[in-house]
């Protein structure tokens, strides 16, 4: 799994959001680049077919005024214990690099 995933996975424990929303979050921290929408939208079709998030459509009216469907995300079980996996194998590497005198 990628960081982009990873990240865009770890905004939705928060709660099922909208690409848009998910833009939003990911905007709001400070991770040192930007995940465009397209690359999220990707991402989130790639990581339902791999059962880590499920997607329901909502109606809305965009800013047009004309009604859509946009796809709502949530975080699955699965999605949640990749999260839990990658957190902890990042916590194996920050503890080696700093056992090797890395900061």
């Amino acid at each position: 799994m990628g960081m982009n995933e990873v990240l865009i996975l770890a905004s939705l424990v928060v709660g099922e959001a909208t690409v848009a929303e998910t833009s939003e979050r990911l905007e709001s921290h400070d991770f040192g680049r930007r995940v465009d929408d397209g690359s999220i939208y990707v991402a989130l079709q790639r990581m339902a077919q791999r059962g880590y998030v499920r997607m329901r459509k909502k109606r809305i009216v965009s800013a047009d005024g004309r009604p859509r469907n946009v796809g709502v995300y949530r975080i699955s079980n699965a999605g949640r214990d990749a999260v839990q996996q990658f957190t902890r194998e990042a916590g194996a590497v920050r503890r080696l690099r700093a056992a090797e005198g890395h900061a």
